[in-house]
């Protein structure tokens, strides 16, 4: 149930990630996240499509370990070291 909430959540960033592709890529009318449009405006501005395309493969990447039932606890503490925060 854990793993399953975890994945949950993980989705939910990962859309947050996604729209904000979508923002500076010019796509604005396909962003499901319109109650925190400033923020997605705001971090499509200071971050580079690199920066937000590796951030989306970490997130990604720890929602594929949690499937192969790797440690919740390691899955995200690996995620979290490895994205850069503001």
């Amino acid at each position: 149930m854990v793993r399953d909430e975890l994945d949950a959540a993980l989705l939910d960033i990962a859309c947050v990630y996604r729209d904000i592709l979508l923002n500076q890529s010019g796509a604005n009318e396909l962003i499901v996240n319109n109650s925190i449009i400033d923020k997605v405006n705001q971090k499509s501005i200071e971050e580079s499509k690199d920066s937000i395309m590796n951030s989306l493969s970490l997130i990604l990447t720890a929602r594929v370990n949690l499937s192969k039932n790797s440690s919740s606890n390691l899955t995200l503490e690996s995620l979290i070291s490895g994205l850069r925060i503001k």
